[in-house]
C-alpha cells in the first residue's frame, strides 16, 4: 500500500512537472532573444542636450532610482521595450503627433539595464506572439535655454487575443522638470514632479 501511494505521488510530481514544462514552451517571453535584438548604438554619445536630457531619464526612471510608476510590475528588470518616437503634443491638446528619434538620440545602455527601441508595430508584433507586457515611450522634450522638461510614460501593450477583454489599471509616468548647471541637466527641485498613474 505504501509502495502504491509513492508510486501515485510521484506519477503528480511528474504530471505537474511535465504540465508547467509544456505551458512554460508554449509561450515566449516577450524579452527572449528572437524579440529582444537590439544591437548597441555606436552613434550615442552623451554630447546634445537632447542626448544627455533623454540619458539622464531613463537612467533614473529604471536604473538607479527605478520610480516610475509600477516600475516593479515589469517582469524583466534588465530589458526595457522603449517607443522610438517622441510624443509631441499638437497646439490643440488632447491631439498628439508622434516623431521619429534620431538614432543617436536613442542609449541601447545604461548601466546593467539594455533598452530596446521599437516601432508601434513591432511592439504590436511581439505582444500578439508572446503576451501583453509594459513598455516606455518618452514625451516631447521641451528645451528653453537652461530649462528644461520631458515626460515618461510606462504604458501596456495589449495582445490582439486580449484585446476589449480588460483594461489594465496600473502603468503611469511622470513630467521631469531639469536645469542645466556646469554643462550637466539635473532635476530643478524648487519645481514639482508631475507624475500619474493611469
Amino acid at each position: 500500500m505504501h509502495f502504491k501511494m509513492s508510486i501515485l505521488k510521484n506519477s503528480c510530481a511528474v504530471t505537474i512537472l511535465m504540465v508547467f514544462i509544456l505551458s512554460s514552451c508554449g509561450t515566449k517571453m516577450y524579452t527572449s532573444t528572437s524579440y529582444f535584438d537590439c544591437k548597441s548604438s555606436k552613434d550615442f554619445e552623451l554630447k546634445t542636450d537632447r542626448q544627455k536630457i533623454i540619458y539622464h531619464l531613463l537612467e533614473k526612471a529604471v536604473v538607479t532610482e527605478k520610480d516610475i510608476p509600477d516600475y516593479g510590475l515589469h517582469k524583466n528588470k534588465s530589458q526595457f521595450y522603449v517607443l522610438n518616437k517622441e510624443i509631441k503634443r499638437i497646439n490643440k491638446a488632447p491631439f498628439y503627433d508622434y516623431v521619429p528619434l534620431a538614432k543617436n538620440e536613442m542609449p541601447t545602455k545604461i548601466g546593467a539595464v539594455s533598452f530596446c527601441w521599437k516601432t508601434q508595430n513591432e511592439l504590436q508584433t511581439i505582444a500578439d506572439e508572446t503576451n501583453d507586457f509594459l513598455y516606455l515611450s518618452l514625451g516631447e522634450i521641451q528645451i528653453n535655454g537652461n530649462k528644461a522638461s520631458v515626460r515618461l510614460n510606462n504604458e501596456w501593450i495589449t495582445s490582439e487575443k486580449n484585446k476589449g477583454k480588460y483594461t489594465y489599471m496600473s502603468g503611469g509616468g511622470y513630467e521631469l522638470p531639469l536645469i542645466k548647471e556646469d554643462n550637466e541637466w539635473i532635476i530643478d527641485r524648487s519645481k514639482e514632479m508631475i507624475q500619474w498613474i493611469s
